[in-house]
């Protein structure tokens, strides 16, 4: 205290502001160091704000796509098409701004894996769209059109046969009737229910009809006859190559949708990212496209058998007309 009493006045007052200032230098380093610490923890907020936003929005528009696939296989047109093409685009460039923004290796990783997960999911559907495409083809424009022509030529003959009283001819005639109608019968069965029993009776009755055919063309002399037998033969055969093809072709689709379309898409939608960027431990299903086929990896019986028929399609209104 005698120091202090010593001291001038003068000297107190400055020694006074000067501890002042150097407090006052201390409180605003340290107010300094935690604003930038608050800016650097806001900055981390939004990133991981940003990214879980950037996250959900791939996960959303994932489902959107599954769900207009869905649409497609239900009715398979070019509108469909073009919004699941639209979609799964969107999809991918999604995917790719949340590769490049997410900077951990680890979750980056995850997020190409996830990319590459979606390109396989998109070209399964590739092939299923394929698929369904060709099967749309072969029903329109080759077993349709061959199915009128066999049942317009039997028919002819037939009246042949009746109009010469041929007994024997005729009823020949009505045998190969029978078996051709329950062949498309048959076929007609197989192209919406797409299960292995109806194609294997559609294949016997053929077996039975190109038998029974043979016996009626043995008792025929007329060469206008003959020659209406030879069209049946060969569109007969043309018939069968083309449900050969959409046999194929429809065990390839169901098999994809059900080993790839599903399988992929439902680990690519466990594998969303949450606020952290980390895996998610459970997640949601997207909704089952199995469901769409049956255990057996074909459409149930009320799924049209291709593209835009939402009532009767051609095999049913073929069916009317041959009063089967």
């Amino acid at each position: 205290m005698r120091f202090l009493n010593n001291v001038r006045i003068l000297t107190k007052v400055s020694l006074g502001f000067g501890v002042v200032l150097a407090l006052l230098v201390v409180t605003g380093m340290t107010g300094g160091v935690n604003l930038k610490n608050g800016d650097t923890n806001f900055a981390r907020y939004r990133g991981i704000a940003t990214e879980t936003n950037l996250a959900a929005r791939v996960q959303t528009s994932l489902l959107e796509t599954q769900l207009e696939i869905r649409k497609f296989l239900k009715s398979a047109t070019e509108e469909t098409l073009e919004t699941v093409k639209d979609r799964a685009q969107l999809t991918i460039q999604l995917n790719d701004q949340l590769t490049k923004m997410i900077k951990e290796p680890q979750e980056n990783a995850l997020a190409q894996e996830v990319g590459r997960n979606l390109s396989n999911y998109i070209s399964a559907f590739d092939e299923v769209a394929a698929r369904q495409a060709r099967i749309d083809d072969l029903v329109q424009n080759r077993i349709d059109v061959l199915s009128r022509e066999m049942r317009a030529l039997i028919a002819g003959i037939k009246k042949k046969t009746q109009d010469a009283i041929d007994v024997t001819g005729a009823y020949n005639a009505s045998t190969v009737q029978r078996d051709l109608l329950l062949m498309l019968l048959n076929t007609a069965t197989f192209l919406v229910s797409n299960d292995q029993e109806s194609f294997d009776n559609a294949i016997k009755e053929s077996a039975a009809m190109k038998a029974n055919q043979s016996i009626m063309v043995a008792d025929f002399l007329e060469e206008d006859w003959l020659k209406m037998t030879d069209e049946l033969a060969a569109r007969h055969e043309a018939f069968i190559a083309a449900l050969q093809d959409v046999y194929e072709h429809v065990n390839a689709r169901n098999a994809a949708i059900e080993t790839q379309l599903d399988t992929i898409g439902q680990r690519r939608h466990a594998q969303g990212v949450d606020h952290h960027g980390q895996r998610r431990r459970r997640c949601p299903r997207s909704g089952d496209l199995g469901r769409v086929v049956d255990r057996h990896g074909h459409f149930p019986p009320d799924r049209r058998h291709h593209a835009g028929h939402d009532g009767p399609g051609p095999w049913r209104q073929d069916r009317r007309d041959s009063g089967t």
